[in-house]
């Protein structure tokens, strides 16, 4: 599998959603405990500082991502679970 990692497009949400609320049912996503939607997801990893998506780029299917939000107090990014995410969608 050769992986690939480029900036969320809006094209991308219902993989993302869908990665992303597997994670948040299996609860490592803390803080988060609801699912995203069509609707919230889209709005959701745009207004991030930085989502990326992994790809698989020998059959363009995304299969991780990442997300970065840049806090206020103390300017160091917020990590997200991107190795549990990407295990997730490859199980």
């Amino acid at each position: 599998m050769n992986i690939v990692i480029r900036e969320y497009q809006s094209e991308d949400a219902t993989a993302a959603i869908t990665i992303w609320n597997q994670v948040v049912e299996d609860g490592i996503a803390f803080p988060q405990e609801e699912n995203l939607t069509e609707e919230t997801g889209d709005a959701f990893f745009k207004e991030q500082t930085y989502t990326g998506i992994a790809v698989n780029a020998d059959n363009n299917e995304i299969v991780g991502l990442y997300k970065a939000l840049q806090q206020k107090e103390n300017s160091q990014p917020e990590k997200w679970y991107w190795l549990e995410c990407l295990q997730q969608s490859l199980q």
